[in-house]
């Protein structure tokens, strides 16, 4: 007898376990001010569907305000640092504006195609010059 309690309880502990995941999902996405609908199927075969709702909106809806100006992009940013200190160094442009030095690099290389921006003298010592 005391082996089939045993197996009882071992199963019901189990039990308990199994399937909890998406309630904790679901209570931890709502409690975030979120929703999460769960749709639980067997048919054509056993399914569970999460439709996660972000900010009270579902992602198929759209937002009816207008989506705010995008901030300047990294070849903007960079021609403004260099209008205030033209001896900046890649590294401190990329501190400055929050990217990885090869972003800014790319960056450079793309101004100075389009011909906006050119180095005068060396890596040390020389300084950008934008052209007009």
């Amino acid at each position: 007898m005391t082996g089939t309690t045993e197996v009882l309880t071992t199963h019901n502990q189990f039990k308990c376990m199994v399937g909890s995941g998406l309630p904790k999902i679901q209570q931890g996405w709502t409690d975030q001010g979120h929703s999460l609908t769960i749709h639980d199927s067997l048919k054509p075969y056993d399914q569970t569907i999460a439709e996660l709702t972000w900010g009270g909106l579902a992602s198929s809806e759209k937002t009816p305000e207008k989506t705010p100006e995008k901030s300047l992009k990294t070849p903007e940013k960079i021609l403004a640092l260099v209008k205030n200190r033209p001896e900046i160094t890649i590294q401190e442009l990329a501190r400055d504006i929050g990217k990885s030095t090869s972003a800014i690099e790319r960056a450079l290389g793309k101004l100075k195609a389009e011909q906006k921006l050119r180095r005068i003298g060396a890596d040390k010592g020389g300084h950008w010059e934008i052209i007009e």
